[in-house]
């Protein structure tokens, strides 16, 4: 659920959305990335797995996800 949202969110998000993410992170730089292939990306990792915040009850993340 979107809990907050800074100023330069899309309008479309309001608090209290639910809201689903992509746990994968990469680093979008990458052929295989660029490929749009982020599976096989050399620095693939998933938010839960690698990071500790997965796991939180609520996230920073970037739009885009």
């Amino acid at each position: 659920m979107v809990a907050q949202t800074s100023q330069s969110t899309l309008n479309d998000l309001e608090i209290g959305t639910p809201a689903m993410i992509d746990p994968d992170v990469s680093r979008g730089t990458c052929e295989s990335c660029i490929q749009g292939e982020e599976l096989l990306c050399q620095t693939y990792e998933i938010l839960d797995e690698h990071y500790p915040e997965g796991y939180a009850k609520g996230i920073a993340i970037d739009t885009s996800k």
